[in-house]
């Protein structure tokens, strides 16, 4: 039987998610220094990349080579779309009622 890996699982380490999204190695390492993306760790400290890291990597891709933004910026929007998506959460469960 095959097990579905979730999209929250770590499973790619650095160099296959580096080639995934295009980016280089460093390139992730310095994302992951500048707090924009934080995979996780095994035991021996090796990155483990999920299937939203990926995602988040291709979107950071997109905001700094498409939009032209700088990391603070990318920042920023990532902060803001957590903001969103809580009001929009909140809102959801107010109108519930």
């Amino acid at each position: 039987m095959i097990k579905e890996i979730g999209p929250n699982e770590p499973v790619y380490v650095i160099s296959v998610a580096a080639r995934l999204v295009g980016l280089h190695v460093q390139t992730l390492r310095l994302y992951e220094k500048k707090g924009l993306v934080v995979p996780k760790r095994t035991d021996k400290k090796t990155r483990l990349y999920s299937l939203n890291d990926l995602k988040k990597l291709k979107l950071i891709k997109y905001l700094t080579h498409e939009k032209g933004l700088n990391l603070a910026g990318v920042k920023m929007v990532l902060e803001m779309t957590v903001d969103i998506d809580k009001a929009l959460e909140e809102f959801e469960k107010d109108e519930s009622l």
